[in-house]
């Protein structure tokens, strides 16, 4: 007996938790698996972040300040930031491409690939997501969970 939901979910990304490997694999139909690891093991790499810093405070620090704490543009850290992420239940992957098609305001879509995935990286650093060893990317970033929000101190 077919599924009414077949459809639906062909069309869908499919996200499978394995719990016993405490790891995550998200596929699209017709694609290769990506394996998540666990958020503790990081998903962008510290000097990625860094090379963010710069990206950031040339490109996005005008508007979002460069602590990160909002101006003319919302706060990406901070209790206003965890609120919003806790009301939005917003993933990685849409935040990043909210960013890279939305920003910078006055110039939407203008940054590289590559900029926009340092920026990103940026952000998580300063809001304490773990760094790991791999680079953030277009295809990593579907991993990216921005709840459970990380401890701070």
């Amino acid at each position: 007996m077919a599924s009414k939901w077949g459809p639906l979910l062909s069309r869908r990304l499919v996200v499978l938790r394995i719990a016993v490997l405490g790891t995550l694999v998200l596929a699209a139909p017709g694609s290769a698996a990506l394996a998540c690891g666990p958020a503790s093991a990081g998903w962008y790499s510290a000097a990625q972040a860094a090379s963010g810093k710069t990206v950031f405070d040339t490109h996005c620090a005008a508007c979002h300040l460069a602590s990160l704490a909002g101006g003319a543009g919302p706060p990406l850290t901070g209790p206003q930031f965890v609120a919003w992420l806790q009301f939005t239940k917003i993933t990685g992957a849409d935040l990043f491409g909210f960013i890279s098609s939305q920003m910078p305001y006055d110039a939407p879509g203008s940054l590289t690939k590559s900029d926009y995935e340092e920026a990103f990286a940026y952000i998580l650093q300063v809001n304490h997501y773990p760094a790991g060893s791999a680079s953030l990317d277009e295809n990593s970033v579907t991993c990216v969970q921005m709840l459970p929000y990380p401890k701070q101190g």
